[in-house]
């Protein structure tokens, strides 16, 4: 995880809200379960000689968070880094716990996180050998007593510089590395992991780090699948796989496909303002492609959602903001997570963190996670990696019950008016009310929003509508296969909608909540500028209904398409989109929900 050239040890924590959580990118494709967005906390404290957490301060911090975090929805802790010091190992090659110096074992530390009520995650990538494993003549493969771990591995093959203390990177093409990396995840399991963190996987992928050039062999692309592959199956439904340090080649191709959460920025480092916002703006075609979370998660905003990926901004260390704008740039941090729906990494432990707890303890953001939250920002055109493609400054989503939540941030370091206009960006018509998120404040009617904002600080408003006159705009929401943002027709609601209706799979997700169970009507308003009728899937909570959508010749035209269908009390997930049989194509603008 932390570069050791780089860092010091961090130990972290993370903490996962039980809310009511989407499936995970692996469920939407039928192979595992659901994760919602997520707390976390990190603990980082800095020990001399870039060493381990001792056992001791592992327990304090555990206990902290249990005490302090866990009431406020904060539920997972998990090891993290500096794994070189653990050696010690079962028959299988397998390590027993995070450092040789712990006294207690996975399991032991599983079953203590558990009695606390919180979850317990391990860091490790499941494709590391130990040498020690290698030189045991009695460890062989689990299943497979006829291989002995030595022989998965090549000696030229090391992770982190070939030094003879280095971990040895498996090979997947040969015979028994199967058993043994998916054995390795099934282990974690058995300990009581509930989270497994797999770092530097673009260092197994290529052999190179963009800041230091080669660090080992290259294994390729069919290899690095193979290992995701195998990794996805043996964790299953009932354990979150963080793909840390990858590519993203192919804008996350592989890692959409195999894995629950992925890492969007370069490692915190020193944390700060540096971190959160000044590192390299432009986009590169390796790790890290954005630098900073705000270009991160603005950059990758189109793959995240519910249904689909979680984003993660890495570790917030809330203590090394620093000067006259830190509490601006500590509320802005926060505000930025939440909207993204990343995890939120504290790496503040229980004798660092000071008087910050109170920006964890937002009560009314974490609601938004409570609800399932994700945000996206305003999109300027359909491309991620263009810098001024889409605007890191203006986030909005909506909740299941149609409220808005808008998040507006000062990232120049001088003060600067922003504002927000509800019938352009959001296809608002009517007066809502408007309420501070943070300074818990109602600020009555409004038709707009503009606020002079200090340098690095941030507003975060949720706008209320009449229930008859709200509609979810489709540009905010989730989307698979080939679907896709545009803005380039004329006419439509909202900062834009979505294209490329047009192959099976592509699909828009919406989630609404209505008060009761009953019949409802869906208006659906849409685009279609071809000769012929188009006929889409409209499903609701898994139960099927064909909606055709005429034409219209003209993609500048746009008209609706309307329906009733049975909802429950509660939120309901919407998806209209192409399936098998269908015909033509359609561009999305919003739809509306009226009993």
């Amino acid at each position: 995880m932390k570069k050791r050239w780089f860092y010091l040890f961090i130990c972290f924590v993370l903490l996962n809200f039980l809310a009511p959580s989407p499936i995970s990118a692996r469920e939407s494709n039928a192979t595992n379960k659901g994760s919602g967005p997520m707390y976390w906390i990190t603990y980082e404290h800095q020990f001399e000689n870039n060493t381990f957490m001792p056992e001791d301060r592992w327990q304090k911090n555990v206990d902290w968070i249990a005490k302090d975090f866990l009431p406020y929805g904060y539920d997972l802790v998990s090891t993290d880094g500096w794994i070189e010091g653990s050696t010690k190992h079962n028959e299988n090659g397998y390590v027993v716990s995070h450092n040789d110096s712990w006294k207690h074992d996975w399991k032991y530390w599983a079953d203590y996180v558990h009695a606390k009520g919180l979850k317990f995650g391990i860091y490790y990538n499941p494709l590391w050998v130990t040498p020690a494993a290698v030189n045991n003549p009695n460890a062989t493969v689990i299943g497979r007593p006829d291989i002995k771990i030595k022989d998965i591995v090549n000696e030229d093959d090391r992770f982190n510089g070939g030094q003879p203390t280095s971990l040895y990177w498996v090979d997947v093409t040969k015979d028994g590395a199967r058993e043994y990396v998916e054995g390795y995840v099934k282990f974690f399991k058995a300990q009581g992991a509930d989270f497994l963190r797999v770092d530097f996987l673009s260092w197994y992928e290529t052999g190179t780090d963009k800041g230091i050039g080669v660090v080992g062999k290259e294994h390729g692309r069919e290899q690095y699948e193979t290992a995701l592959k195998w990794m996805s199956e043996a964790a299953g439904k009932d354990m979150n796989l963080s793909l840390v340090m990858p590519h993203l080649k192919n804008h996350g191709e592989l890692e959409q496909k195999y894995g629950d959460m992925i890492r969007i920025d370069e490692d915190t480092f020193h944390g700060g303002w540096d971190h959160l916002s000044a590192r390299r703006q432009e986009w590169t075609d390796t790790w890290s492609q954005w630098a900073n979370p705000f270009q991160g998660f603005t950059g990758f905003a189109d793959i995240s959602g519910k249904g689909k990926m979680i984003l993660d901004g890495d570790f917030l260390r809330l203590n090394t903001f620093k000067g006259e704008w830190a509490d601006h740039e500590r509320k802005t941090a926060i505000s930025l997570f939440t909207m993204a729906g990343s995890p939120i990494a504290i790496a503040d432990q229980y004798d660092t963190i000071g008087d910050n707890a109170k920006y964890y303890q937002n009560s009314e953001l974490i609601a938004l996670n409570k609800a399932g939250f994700i945000g996206k920002p305003i999109f300027k055109n359909g491309e991620h990696y263009k810098f001024n493609g889409r605007d890191s400054e203006r986030w909005v989503g909506q909740l299941p019950n149609g409220d808005w939540i808008v998040a507006l941030f000062n990232r120049s370091d001088y003060a600067k008016t922003v504002r927000i206009d509800f019938e352009k960006d959001l296809g608002i018509t009517s007066l809502v009310t408007v309420r501070d998120l943070w300074e818990h404040q109602n600020l009555g009617y409004q038709q707009n929003f503009e606020k002079m904002l200090q340098p690095h600080d941030s507003v975060v408003l949720k706008l209320t509508q009449p229930s008859s006159l709200k509609k979810y705009q489709a540009e905010t929401t989730t989307l698979f296969g080939e679907a896709k943002f545009n803005n380039n027709h004329n006419g439509y609601s909202g900062f834009g909608f979505i294209e490329n209706i047009h192959s099976e799979g592509a699909k828009v997700r919406f989630d609404v909540s209505v008060p009761q169970a009953g019949e409802y009507k869906i208006q659906l308003r849409y685009g279609n500028g071809r000769a012929t009728d188009s006929i889409q899937t409209l499903t609701v909570n898994r139960e099927k209904k064909k909606i055709t959508f005429p034409s219209l010749s003209d993609w500048d035209k746009w008209s609706d398409a309307h329906t009733t269908v049975l909802l429950k009390e509660g939120i309901n997930t919407l998806t209209v989109g192409k399936e098998a049989n269908d015909t033509e194509a359609i561009n999305l603008d919003y739809i509306r929900v009226n009993q």
